[in-house]
């Protein structure tokens, strides 16, 4: 059964072989990451909840000042 395949590129043994234990360890969806204490987490720690904001407008709109 494949579960995922090369679409390009010619990786080595070495080089599937740790992309097959990432993938392992994602898909056991465990982690050993040290939490940091009083680390942020959720939106706000990543700045989700902030408004998108581009200070350069759109191709053909209006500016005014």
């Amino acid at each position: 059964m494949n579960c995922w395949r090369i679409a390009g590129g010619n990786p080595t043994a070495e080089e599937l072989a740790a992309l097959t234990a990432v993938l392992t360890a994602l898909a056991a969806g465990g982690t050993d990451a040290p939490v940091e204490e009083g680390a942020p987490d959720g939106p706000q720690a990543t700045a989700w909840h902030r408004p998108h904001h581009n200070p350069h407008p759109s191709a053909g709109t209006w500016q005014t000042g």
